[in-house]
């Protein structure tokens, strides 16, 4: 057995673990940080902007889900918004259950179309609207700094 091998590859191995470690680190700083960006430009009325070469834009995506009432368990939740769905004429989203996902991405289709959901959803399917910053020009930047 080479020990030189098996040395270097447990001194890369200790070496991954530190990055994931500060890349942990780094998303939650980011998170964190996003959050307050996205409240300031919303509070100054700014939806993109460019700085240091790089173009930075909010993002507004709908997160779909069941809407539990007191009591209720997953089964009759799922079956309750397939009943629903299926009422509203989006049966091909609900089978024995219906895919989160799914919901979701016609969810925002639907408001990027400047649609109402269905009444239905009322009190019965949450929706949940975040706002992202979508930074555009991230590796020409980087790649420019290191000219």
């Amino acid at each position: 057995m080479d020990q030189k091998k098996m040395a270097k590859w447990i001194e890369i191995r200790k070496r991954i673990a530190v990055l994931n470690e500060e890349l942990a680190d780094l998303k939650e700083d980011s998170e964190n940080l996003e959050y307050a960006l996205v409240e300031e430009m919303a509070t100054d009325g700014i939806s993109s902007m460019k700085v240091n070469g790089v173009s930075v834009y909010v993002q507004e995506k709908h997160l779909a889900s069941i809407n539990y009432q007191e009591g209720e368990d997953t089964d009759a939740g799922y079956a309750r918004v397939c009943d629903i769905l299926n009422k509203v004429g989006l049966g091909y989203l609900a089978h024995r259950r219906f895919s989160i996902p799914s919901l979701t991405k016609w969810v925002n289709e639907q408001k990027e179309a400047g649609n109402e959901l269905p009444p239905e959803f009322e009190g019965n399917v949450r929706i949940e609207t975040k706002f992202k910053l979508i930074p555009r020009g991230i590796k020409a930047a980087v790649a420019a700094e290191g000219d």
